[in-house]
């Protein structure tokens, strides 16, 4: 049907790009992607190939974004399980080729916000060196949050030092995000303020659902235990953060 995604499962790789080929030739407005296969190679001794990693978060983005009229796999490839998309979201990124960072509009944004006193909510994927090198001649006397942060200790010790929270939501429940448990059990309570970042994030506990603000109990319970905290300590440590950085006096 118009307007919806049709995903065709083959026999293998090689019947993938030959259908792939035809089909560019009878339907050449059909946007079509291949979903490829782990082909590693001998060499290939730790991972696949950038490229092929990098294919394969280029076409779950563009299905994510409703780009893509066809996808074509294998059925090894369809028999494998993919992280979940709030996984996705969280630990990669889209950059068309030759894009560069705005650095200039972020500027311009830092500038109303010193100027008008207001924090500033940012969203930072592998850009952290640039982006607290830019904050850094800023000092925004209220600073803000990193949404869905996603970065080491050392950038977290960073952000702090120029008065920044971290906000945590579903991607840290995961098993896979080993790194960022570590990170998370190290920060200090005045550090933290918990998010969802509905719909999208969804925690561990509720994968294959539409992310909701009604799990942040859930994601309170997955990231104090990372802490050894008790739910009650962490949701209490991120309603005083919340509060102090938007002055909300009735906490």
């Amino acid at each position: 049907a118009e307007g919806r995604l049709l995903g065709i499962v083959c026999a293998d790789p090689g019947d993938v790009q030959r259908l792939a080929d035809e089909m560019a030739f009878f339907a050449p407005g059909l946007r079509i992607a291949q979903f490829p296969d782990w082909e590693t190679l001998p060499y290939d001794s730790f991972s696949p190939h950038q490229d092929l990693v990098s294919e394969r978060l280029a076409t779950l983005w563009r299905m994510r974004q409703r780009d893509l009229d066809v996808v074509l796999l294998s059925a090894s490839t369809a028999l494998a399980r993919l992280a979940p998309p709030s996984f996705l979201a969280a630990y990669t990124f889209h950059f068309k080729a030759k894009a560069r960072l705005d650095e200039a509009a972020l500027k311009a944004q830092l500038t109303l916000a010193a100027e008008f006193d207001l924090p500033v909510l940012l969203h930072v994927r592998r850009a952290h060196a640039r982006t607290i090198a830019t904050l850094k001649k800023f000092r925004l006397p209220r600073a803000g949050i990193v949404h869905a942060f996603s970065g080491s200790r050392e950038e977290a010790k960073e952000y702090r030092k120029l008065g920044f929270l971290l906000g945590l939501g579903g991607a840290a429940t995961w098993p896979q995000a080993q790194r960022m448990h570590r990170v998370i059990a190290a920060l200090d309570d005045d550090a933290i303020v918990l998010e969802t970042d509905a719909p999208d994030m969804t925690p561990a506990m509720h994968a294959g659902e539409r992310n909701s603000p009604q799990f942040l109990p859930d994601i309170c319970a997955a990231l104090a235990s990372l802490r050894g905290q008790t739910p009650e300590q962490l949701a209490a440590a991120s309603t005083v953060n919340a509060c102090r950085l938007f002055g909300w006096s009735d906490c």
